[in-house]
C-alpha cells in the first residue's frame, strides 16, 4: 500500500459539483506485482478498505490516518535509494501516542467450553433450506455488552 495515495482521485472544480472523490482501483492494481494482485483486489473490494478510502478523502487529518501515512513515509525514508526524505513529525510527537486509541479485544466466553463438541466442525451439518421458524428452546441469553463497547455507542 506504500503508493496508494497516488491513486486517490480528487475532482477539480472544473469537474462540477456532482464529481466525487474516488480511488483508481484499476490503476492501483496495474502497478502491483502479479502475485499480489488477486489478494489486493479482494482486499480493495472490502467494506473496511472502502471506509478507509472514504475517511482518507473526507477527513485526512484524523490521527489514525496521519499515523498510517507517516508510517509509510518513515519506512520509505529508511531506503538507501530515496534521496529526499519526507518529514514525519506526527511519529516523533509524544502527543501522538496520547491521541491514538488503544483497543482491547473482547474476552471470549469460555463458559461450557469443555463440553463443546469440536467434531461438528470436521463434519458440519448443512441445512437444505432456511428454516421457516426457529426453535426458541435452542436460544440462550446473550452475554452482556462490555462497558468498552457500550461506552462507544454512548459516545456516538
Amino acid at each position: 500500500l506504500k503508493d496508494y495515495r497516488r491513486f486517490l482521485v480528487v475532482p477539480s472544480p472544473s469537474d462540477g459539483a456532482s464529481a466525487r472523490p474516488s480511488f483508481d482501483l484499476a490503476g492501483f492494481l496495474e502497478g502491483q506485482p502479479p502475485h499480489n494482485v488477486s489478494f489486493l483486489e479482494a482486499m480493495c473490494l472490502t467494506q473496511q478498505f472502502d471506509d478507509f478510502i472514504t475517511r482518507r478523502m473526507y477527513s485526512p487529518g484524523e490521527p489514525e490516518l496521519v499515523f498510517f501515512d507517516q508510517s509509510i513515509d518513515a519506512k520509505l525514508n529508511r531506503s538507501r535509494l530515496k534521496m529526499k526524505k519526507v518529514e514525519t513529525p506526527f511519529l516523533q510527537n509524544a502527543k501522538a501516542h496520547k491521541i491514538l486509541k488503544k483497543m482491547k479485544a473482547i474476552e471470549p466466553n469460555e463458559e461450557k467450553l469443555t463440553e463443546f463438541n469440536f467434531d461438528r466442525f470436521l463434519n458440519p451439518y448443512v441445512y437444505k433450506s432456511w428454516p421457516d421458524s426457529f426453535d426458541p428452546s435452542l436460544f440462550s441469553n446473550p452475554r452482556p455488552i462490555p462497558k468498552m463497547i457500550s461506552a462507544e455507542f454512548d459516545r456516538q
